[in-house]
This record gives structure tokens, C-alpha cells and sequence, in this order.
């Protein structure tokens, strides 16, 4: 797993496991920054991600798992206004007490 990671930081490119295990991954430098061009990059990742879910992964219950690295703010943008035909339920923590699930 920390090779994986490793490689996505690295590269700086969102990468995946599939079909070995249901993990994907972001660059951290997208999710621990202030500057706001990498916000929005860290929002298109997101995005992407949701996209892909829908057209190739399509799986019912995705987990983003934050834990403090990414403002709330920045999820929020990436997930307004999803619709889906196969996500039911979107669950984001980022931190041991602040968690949210969307239903889809």
C-alpha cells in the first residue's frame, strides 16, 4: 500500500489498485494545501473519480477517507450537484469526529 501511495505522490497523478482492491488514490499535494490552483485540481480529482465510478468501477458505496488533509469545503465542491445511477452513498471523514454520508 505505502509503494502505491508512494507512486501516486511521485507521479503526481490520481492512480488506482482495481482490479486488485477498490482503492484510488489523489496526490497529497492536492489535498494539504491552501493555494487555491491546487483546490481546484484537488476538486477535478475528485470528480474524475466520481466519473469513472460511474462509467467503470460502479461501485453502490464509495469512502473517501480525508483525515484532516483535505478541507471540507473542497469535497463539498467536488460532490455538488452529483446525481448517479449507481452510487447510493457517498461517506467522507476528515477526522476522528467529523464525518458526513450523502445519499445519492
Amino acid at each position: 500500500m505505502k509503494q502505491f501511495a508512494d507512486q501516486v505522490n511521485l507521479l503526481d497523478e490520481a492512480g488506482t489498485l482495481l482490479p486488485e482492491a477498490n482503492i484510488s488514490a489523489i496526490p497529497k499535494c492536492y489535498t494539504r494545501t491552501e493555494d487555491p490552483a491546487q483546490k481546484l485540481l484537488a476538486v477535478k480529482h475528485i470528480k474524475d473519480f466520481l466519473v469513472a465510478n460511474e462509467s467503470t468501477i460502479k461501485a453502490s458505496k464509495i469512502i473517501f477517507e480525508f483525515m484532516g488533509s483535505l478541507r471540507p469545503n473542497i469535497f463539498d465542491q467536488a460532490v455538488e450537484g452529483f446525481t448517479s445511477s449507481v452510487v447510493e452513498e457517498i461517506y467522507y471523514r476528515y477526522s476522528e469526529a467529523d464525518h458526513k454520508t450523502i445519499k445519492v
